[in-house]
């Protein structure tokens, strides 16, 4: 098959070849072949050679850098063991006066008993109040009601203008492991280039004509 970059009315005529794949929303008739599948398996083989020789490089550098952070370290750890021997002293004094709290926690408990009898007549004015509080979500609700009829108004306007557009996204699986999308209308063309072929012809392009 000859490659062409432009399409031609006698394209369409030679060449009709539909492609079918799952998901797709429009057949589409590939006008020219495309060799990107061929020399695919060439490239991966290259592009690993090259990671594996980076990755060496890295391990070497960090080893460097942990050596050096563990000499500081070491000199720090003779500091802090003094300080915790101080603390530990102080530690034992406050112990003592927490025994002498627990004994005046007992007499107050005595007091509560009389507290008691009060807090029932808080209780009659609180209910009062609740009835003040209920007229007042009522008077809310309807005002939220009339804000929802206003933006449903506003949704119908914008779907009006969504059914006078024509293009669509198309999707289109090209030959085996290759997939675009593209957003044209019924009739028009589409160029696409895979990236394998971009470095060594990047005359080479696919032409698409959506039916």
């Amino acid at each position: 098959m000859r490659s062409r970059t432009t399409p031609t009315n006698s394209a369409r005529s030679s060449v009709s070849r539909p492609i079918t794949h799952a998901g797709t929303t429009a057949s589409a008739r590939v006008l020219t072949s495309c060799t990107a599948c061929k020399k695919k398996k060439k490239k991966k083989k290259k592009k690993k050679k090259k990671k594996k020789k980076k990755k060496k490089k890295k391990k070497k550098k960090k080893k460097k850098k942990k050596k050096k952070k563990k000499k500081k370290k070491k000199k720090k750890k003779k500091k802090k063991k003094k300080k915790k021997k101080k603390k530990k002293k102080k530690k034992k004094k406050k112990k003592k006066k927490k025994k002498k709290k627990k004994k005046k926690k007992k007499k107050k408990k005595k007091k509560k008993k009389k507290k008691k009898k009060k807090k029932k007549k808080k209780k009659k004015k609180k209910k009062k109040k609740k009835k003040k509080k209920k007229k007042k979500k009522k008077k809310k609700k309807k005002k939220k009601k009339k804000k929802k009829k206003k933006k449903k108004k506003k949704k119908k306007k914008k779907k009006k203008k969504k059914k006078t557009t024509t293009r669509a996204s198309r999707r289109v699986q090209l030959c085996v492991g290759l997939v675009a999308v593209f957003n044209l209308r019924r009739g028009e063309f589409a160029w696409w280039r895979s990236h394998a072929l971009a470095s060594h012809a990047p005359h080479h392009m696919l032409t698409l004509r959506f039916v």
